[in-house]
Formats: structure tokens, sequence, C-alpha cells
């Protein structure tokens, strides 16, 4: 395993990216939760349209919803972690609002002031994978 995929904390102490994820329906949460996994394992995703650097420090998880709708997760990477600032579903194919830039650097930034070793409680976002059952072999 690589690294992490976590949730960043705002000033208020709120994770802004798991209410965004705890609002979405099974499916849906698969899709990401598949994205933040390949993360974790392999610290990089080349395909753009999974993932992407938008400006700044700020990239995106990318996915579509099953009634195609546009998922976006910002995130900023510190180390070998990738900490989460929010998510929002994006409107049809226009660029990202300006509003969307600014939460995720403000999240950002109030992250980084509150210091890491205050977030170290932070929950990750991936799942834990299950162990192998290992078959004995009779003899």
């Amino acid at each position: 395993m690589w690294g992490t995929v976590e949730y960043a904390t705002n000033a208020r102490g709120e994770l802004p990216a798991k209410e965004f994820l705890d609002g979405l329906d099974a499916e849906d949460l698969a899709k990401l939760y598949g994205l933040f996994q390949w993360m974790a394992d392999s610290g990089q995703i080349r395909n753009k349209s999974k993932f992407k650097h938008e400006r700044g420090r700020i990239y995106t998880f990318k996915k579509n919803t099953n009634d195609c709708r546009m998922m976006r997760v910002p995130c900023f990477q510190i180390g070998n972690r990738w900490l989460l600032t929010h998510g929002f579903i994006k409107p049809g194919q226009d660029k990202w609002r300006p509003e969307y830039f600014t939460t995720a650097e403000r999240i950002m930034n109030e992250y980084l002031v509150v210091g890491e070793a205050e977030q170290e409680s932070q929950p990750e976002v991936t799942a834990k994978k299950k162990p192998k059952n290992k078959r004995r072999r009779r003899r």
C-alpha cells in the first residue's frame, strides 16, 4: 500500500467530504471508494477522466453517478496522504464554479493551520481489504 486517502477537517472540526459521501447512494459511493483505494494502493491515477490536477495544490477525484451526473471530490496531498476537502455534483459540462475552488482552498488552508498533529485521529476513507482465506491442504 502506497498511502492513505483521508478526510480533511475544517476550522469547525467538521468533515465536509464525509458529509457529501454519506449523502450518496451505495452504488455511487462504491465508485468513489474504488478510486480512493486505487490512489491509496498506487499513489497515482494517470487517467484524467478519473483524477485531475485542477489548480494550485487542488486535485479532484472524478466519477459519474448512475444517473449521469458528475461527482467531484476535491483533495490535496501531504506526503503519502491525500486529504478530501468536500464534494459536489458538477452541473453539466460547465467548468467548476468559483465557490468550489474557494471552498476546497479554504478547507485545505484551515487544515494546514490547525496542524497535522491534531488531525492524526481523522479516519481513513479507503475500505480495508479483507484478509485472504488461506485454505489448508489436507494430507
